[in-house]
């Protein structure tokens, strides 16, 4: 099994022999009560896509930095309020989303993420972003509609390779 979309049920936890599906890419358990990331994922090393959306996440992200091999994650709608540097040790991230959270900062360790193509960070409460923003040289969309920006750095200037950048509703002036 390489593909497992268990995403609008009420799945509580997983079973133990959930960490047996080694083969497992793509794994998409948003839209369940989880509460948390379930410790059974962690020994997918395999896996490349993630969807934890809308999962009520409550506690650290620190745990997925086990993932090494993960492509895009996806962490929406879980009022998650800062991303955890660990998370920035997932150096293979093409895609990262987490839209429709609290996050109001993000910390200089978003360099890390160099092969970053899209970026959604759409529905937070981010004021600023950092310089290192302009580290992301690989990134081709982001979007950051509905925070609270009132300006970009002047480093956004070095995303020569941004095709989409989007900043609708926030406080640019």
């Amino acid at each position: 099994l390489q593909g497992l979309a268990l995403n609008g049920n009420s799945i509580f936890n997983l079973p133990s022999e959930f960490s047996n599906l080694r083969n497992l890419l793509l794994l998409d358990l948003s839209r369940n009560p989880l509460g948390r990331i379930p410790s059974e994922i962690l020994s997918l090393s395999k896996l490349k896509f993630l969807r934890l959306s809308e999962i009520g996440l409550s506690i650290d992200l620190e745990s997925l930095k086990a993932l090494t091999e993960l492509r895009r994650l996806e962490l929406d709608n879980n009022g998650i309020s800062l991303l955890p540097s660990d998370i920035f040790s997932l150096t293979n991230l093409t895609k990262l989303s987490v839209h429709s959270n609290s996050i109001s900062c993000l910390p200089p360790e978003i360099a890390q993420l160099r092969r970053l193509q899209h970026l959604s960070l759409n529905i937070n409460e981010l004021r600023a972003l950092p310089p290192e923003i302009g580290a992301l040289i690989n990134l081709l969309t982001l979007f950051l509609n509905k925070n609270r920006l009132e300006s970009l750095p002047a480093e956004i200037g070095k995303l020569t390779l941004l095709k989409v950048l989007i900043l609708r509703r926030n406080r640019l002036t």
